[in-house]
């Protein structure tokens, strides 16, 4: 007995020991970017859609994830050959079809349904709160709203004189259901209702005001090419805009008039801006998407944080991963599909994979990250299924891609800081400058006369008696100059 009662104390003490720290817990959950190996790191081919008019032309111009299970995409499809810039009406040949495509990626023979617009579509996009709906932008600069449950053809439809003056190139929903928006290359932003989508309810003027391109150039009005949209990241009226002039905007729908909506503009291409994003889990940093590069920023810099090398191929369009914030991927027009991690490398892509033998076109993520869409400029659209290791979180992911991102930031700020330092260090020594040149002893003619005049005083004092001076206010001239000694000086010519 008496054993037992020594023997409970030390008991009791392990006991507490054991409810107080799990020995069994596992505290390695995830994977790690060790533990990812060769078949993680995959892209495979799922299908291929072809274009159901058979025509090579056509380019598949935009996609769309049906919201909801993800099972069905929309595809816009356009001549792009027959596309004649600042032109409001289609060149298409006789009998050439404009219909577009919703496919149910379980029956990748036949698509589900045809929209049958009155233009051929270059951009596509479901309503995400009412999964049945699309709007379509025209190349004429129509919008068209489709209902899948009823027809082909579209159910609404704005009129011409109230629409874009150019091809429209994006759409998309805002946080109403029944509002949209479009952007279009004539340099203007157009916000419909689909209650009344006769005329647009407000409208965006796509020109940013004197200062906010810095260095590049005065401001214009700029054409739209795409537009990130999203409230659960920018707000309810906060969006971006890539512009054809190689420039990201900042916009607002707040603004007190329709040309005092950019807020900021970052230029960083040195061609069009065929994407821009924000990073889904750090809001306050964007990708673009153009020319041979890709640039990420930070909304308070004017300057990229991080950019690629430069390709050989140029880049076409480019998407965050949902799902990871460290990856994102790019397309060029030789057929290269690049994918980035940020964790790994951010000087060369993790994979580069040669998808077709055209170029790609646009590209969408699926919204659950474990597929791709991705459209050739010869009518097919290629989904690719991505490996575990490219849509499951790392450990601490967020975490550590906003300590890398904030890092770049203080990088640059650092550089800005020292620009400024040395443009005020060259300013201070250009003035210094200017003001010791005012300063500097000019001496005039009347300065040399009398400088002069002493030199040769002293010459005379100094025994040279045969010297003739001629001392005049205008000039002064030194004839034969004859010395007491054997050998005679001379100074023929010689002016003071």
């Amino acid at each position: 007995v008496s054993s037992t009662k020594a023997l409970v104390a030390q008991a009791e003490v392990y006991i507490k020991q054991n409810n107080a720290v799990d020995i069994y817990e596992d505290y390695f959950v995830g994977p790690t970017p060790e533990d990812m190996d060769c078949n993680s790191l995959s892209v495979k081919t799922v299908t291929v859609l072809g274009d159901p008019c058979g025509l090579s032309k056509r380019t598949p111009t935009y996609l769309s994830w049906v919201p909801s299970d993800g099972k069905k995409l929309a595809i816009a499809y356009c001549n792009l050959g027959s596309m004649v810039p600042n032109s409001c009406s289609s060149t298409l040949t006789l009998g050439e079809p404009i219909t577009s495509f919703i496919w149910d990626t379980n029956n990748p023979n036949s698509p589900e349904m045809t929209l049958d617009p009155p233009s051929p579509l270059t951009c596509l996009q479901y309503n995400p709160k009412e999964v049945y709906t699309l709007a379509g932008g025209a190349y004429n600069g129509l919008l068209c709203q489709f209902d899948v449950r009823s027809q082909s053809k579209p159910v609404m439809k704005s009129e011409v004189d109230n629409s874009h003056h150019n091809v429209v190139y994006d759409i998309k929903w805002l946080n109403k259901p029944t509002e949209f928006m479009s952007v279009s290359t004539d340099g203007s932003i157009l916000m419909w209702d689909t209650k009344k989508l006769s005329e647009p309810f407000d409208s965006i003027v796509l020109k940013p005001k004197s200062g906010m391109m810095q260095n590049h150039g005065r401001s214009t009005l700029h054409g739209g090419l795409c537009i990130d949209y999203n409230t659960a990241i920018g707000g309810s009226s906060k969006f971006m805009v890539g512009t054809e002039q190689g420039a990201a905007l900042t916009c607002t729908r707040r603004g007190k008039s329709a040309t005092d909506r950019v807020v900021a503009a970052y230029k960083g291409h040195h061609g069009p801006v065929y994407a821009v994003e924000r990073n889904i889990m750090c809001p306050k940093f964007f990708l673009t998407v153009g020319d041979w590069r890709a640039h990420i920023w930070m909304e308070e810099i004017r300057h990229p944080i991080v950019s690629t090398t430069y390709h050989s191929a140029y880049l076409t369009d480019g998407a965050w991963h949902p799902l990871r914030p460290a990856v994102f991927f790019t397309t060029q027009t030789d057929g290269t599909l690049n994918v980035w991690d940020l964790l790994y490398n951010q000087n060369n892509p993790l994979l580069s994979i040669q998808v077709a033998d055209a170029g790609l076109h646009c590209m969408k993520v699926h919204p659950n990250g474990q597929m791709l869409a991705l459209g050739t400029t010869k009518n097919a659209v290629h989904l690719r299924q991505l490996g575990a290791g490219l849509c499951n979180p790392v450990r601490d992911e967020k975490s550590l891609v906003g300590a890398i991102l904030e890092r770049e930031t203080q990088r640059e700020r650092n550089i800005v800081l020292r620009q400024k330092e040395l443009r005020g260090k060259a300013k201070r020594a250009s003035v210094l400058d200017e003001e010791t040149d005012a300063n500097y002893f000019q001496p005039d003619e009347a300065f040399y006369y009398e400088i002069t005049t002493d030199y040769i005083t002293a010459l005379e004092e100094a025994g040279i008696e045969t010297v003739t001076i001629l001392k005049n206010k205008e000039s002064l001239q030194a004839t034969k100059v004859q010395s007491a000694s054997p050998a005679p000086l001379r100074t023929e010519g010689t002016e003071y």
